[in-house]
């Protein structure tokens, strides 16, 4: 690591040393210091315990990883060749279930531009559903706009489909790459509906309930907006990355707590409850958005398999509280969960999240 780089992780450490005494990120950060005996020498370290101030995670970032060039356990997994893809033509038609949705949304030169969702073989929920993207590319780097495009207005469909046979509310996520946990190099998404017996229950599909109840607290607590505090908190912090102008923007953000290295969360900055809430051209921008975190993620970061998790109201309530929806952006190829995750909880990542913002602020040439 050379000594530019190594004074810029030296930057990024004192600016996380500094929340702990900011008004509002403060309360969400403490520091553990510590020494180390290494022969005859002492060395002092530093611990980071972060909590997500709308989540349930928690992260700790180590000083030392921290600085380190590269994170520790890159996971390098191999790709399945085309021939062998079930998602593409004939075998789409052969091997998937039916009922099959066509969704003709997006246009490329004038032709229709379709995603299709069927039935999951093996479902761990009920009306469980995989969207199939048009075409098959196993590198982040080689999605379009139509594919993105494609993917938030079929979720918009799928979303007005649950609602109408009496689903609470919805589920959603992608897994890119095998190290995410994709078993198809083809990229998809999974969704399906919220029912009753989901509510309460540990999965991750029915967090956003649970921050949502955590917003509805504070605002009823302290008064005004909470979610619109934590966004101008957010604008005035090394954790900003970008927003597009206007109220029916969006907000894109590396988030205090990550649960993985290089996580990007983006956010629609109106009171949006759910996907059945955007306008067309919110749903385009979002589409728009998550493409260019996927290019400077994969370009400047080298992150090749993520996990995209949607984060939305239960649709009888987005009138009703301050929540906005946001996807989560978690890379998974540079580091691997471990013990310590699976058995206490808290997520260990190895790259401070003031470095990530850092990195896409650049690439975007947002304000900073």
């Amino acid at each position: 690591m050379g000594l530019e780089d190594l004074n810029r992780k030296e930057e990024y450490v004192r600016r996380a040393i500094a929340k702990s005494e900011h008004p509002y990120f403060g309360k969400f950060q403490q520091i553990v210091n510590g020494n180390l005996v290494l022969g005859e020498d002492q060395r002092e370290y530093s611990l980071f315990l972060r909590k997500d101030p709308f989540g349930t995670n928690v992260c700790r970032i180590s000083e030392v990883r921290a600085k380190r060039p590269r994170a520790i356990g890159e996971v390098v997994l191999e790709i399945k060749p085309q021939e062998e893809c079930v998602f593409c033509p004939p075998k789409i038609n052969e091997d998937t279930p039916e009922p099959k949705i066509i969704h003709g949304h997006g246009i490329t030169n004038e032709t229709p531009y379709e995603i299709v969702s069927v039935p999951n073989l093996h479902p761990f929920s009920p009306d469980h559903y995989v969207t199939i993207f048009s075409s098959h590319k196993p590198n982040l780097i080689d999605l379009t706009a139509p594919d993105l495009v494609a993917y938030v207005n079929s979720l918009y469909d799928l979303a007005n489909r649950f609602k109408r046979n009496g689903a609470l509310g919805m589920w959603d996520f992608i897994n890119w790459g095998p190290a995410a946990g994709a078993s198809q190099s083809h990229p998809h998404a999974q969704r399906g509906p919220i029912i009753e017996e989901m509510l309460g229950s540990d999965m991750d599909s029915v967090y956003s309930v649970r921050e949502s109840g955590l917003v509805s607290k504070l605002a009823y607590q302290r008064g005004g907006d909470p979610y619109e505090n934590h966004l101008n908190q957010l604008r005035k912090s090394d954790l900003f990355i970008f927003e597009s102008g206007g109220e029916g923007g969006i907000f894109i953000y590396a988030p205090l707590a990550p649960k993985f290295p290089h996580q990007v969360d983006i956010t629609v900055k109106r009171k949006v409850g759910n996907v059945l809430q955007l306008e067309k051209g919110e749903r385009e921008l979002i589409a728009g958005s998550m493409l260019g975190v996927f290019r400077a993620l994969a370009e400047k970061l080298g992150v090749t398999d993520v996990n995209v998790v949607l984060h939305q109201e239960l649709f009888h309530l987005s009138n009703k509280s301050h929540y906005r929806m946001h996807w989560h952006i978690m890379p998974r190829n540079l580091n691997s969960m471990a013990g310590f995750e699976l058995g206490v909880g808290p997520y260990v990542v190895p790259f401070f999240p003031e470095e990530t913002a850092s990195v896409l602020r650049e690439h975007y040439g947002g304000k900073w």
